[in-house]
């Protein structure tokens, strides 16, 4: 059984490209639909580049993730959500993981006391990419989280 798209239906993610690291200058072996590209295209706030950063570093953890627009915004899914962006804020990127609160271990980064969603927040590249390990933990285990409740 193939897991839930973003729009339910698999047709409408719409046409893929393969994404690229910049920093290993290598492919991430993933692709990313044309509507986030379009999306990050018309996004203008200062934090454009760590959104980017942030994207790169998620979508190159596992090749099972697709991202898409939910909610009118950018976000990450396998087997159900994982992550939307936040992209109001220009002054850190703020990437909300929909059930962080379940998430155990210590991650410095993933902050707050809603009920269920928890907030990843960088406010450079450098940080990004400083922070890539944690991001990729926090990711993998949003992923075991949603195999586990399927």
């Amino acid at each position: 059984m193939e897991p839930p798209s973003c729009s339910g239906t698999p047709s409408i993610r719409g046409p893929t490209r393969t994404l690229s690291d910049p920093v290993r200058g290598s492919s991430l072996g993933r692709v990313s639909t044309d509507e986030v590209d379009a999306w990050m295209a018309g996004y203008l706030n200062p934090m454009k580049d760590v959104v980017q950063r942030l994207r790169e570093i998620v979508l190159a953890t596992d090749d099972r993730i697709e991202e898409c627009l939910k909610w009118s915004y950018p976000t990450f899914m396998y087997r159900g959500p994982l992550a939307t962006f936040f992209p109001s804020s220009k002054r850190h990127a703020s990437l909300m993981f929909h059930r962080g609160q379940s998430i155990h271990g210590d991650f410095p980064h993933l902050t707050g006391n809603a009920r269920a969603a928890r907030t990843f927040r960088v406010a450079s590249v450098e940080e990004a990419e400083a922070c890539r390990e944690e991001l990729t933990s926090i990711v993998e285990a949003c992923m075991t989280i949603n195999e586990l409740r399927r």
